[in-house]
């Protein structure tokens, strides 16, 4: 499950990141739909965790 977990971490930065760079490319339709792709990955992230799909790695 660990690697479902960096996945997700990967996806919603990819998603995020992508969009901020868009912005500043001046091309805002597609940076907005961007930010919402990695709305939804990250709502689906929190959501796959509270149904115990991804387990949360403990802190040693």
């Amino acid at each position: 499950m660990i690697l479902l977990f960096i996945l997700f971490i990967l996806i919603m930065g990819s998603f995020f990141s992508g969009a901020l760079v868009l912005f500043f490319q001046k091309k805002t339709k597609m940076g907005f739909v961007m930010l919402i792709l990695g709305i939804i990955a990250t709502f689906f992230f929190y959501y796959s965790i509270y149904q115990g799909w991804i387990t949360v790695p403990s802190q040693s």
